[in-house]
């Protein structure tokens, strides 16, 4: 990611879905709401 942050994505099987665990530094110019409803409306779209 830009300005240092990282972010990790996990993927794992369990029986026939798939669970995704995205873990992501915040920034500091957004709520850390709006970020986590950013990030999942994108995940939501997937």
């Amino acid at each position: 990611m830009t300005y240092g942050r990282k972010a990790s994505i996990v993927f794992k099987t369990v029986g026939n879905q798939t669970n995704v665990n995205l873990k992501f530094d915040t920034e500091d110019k957004n709520p850390l709401e709006m970020q986590i409803r950013g990030r999942q409306s994108i995940l939501d779209n997937f």
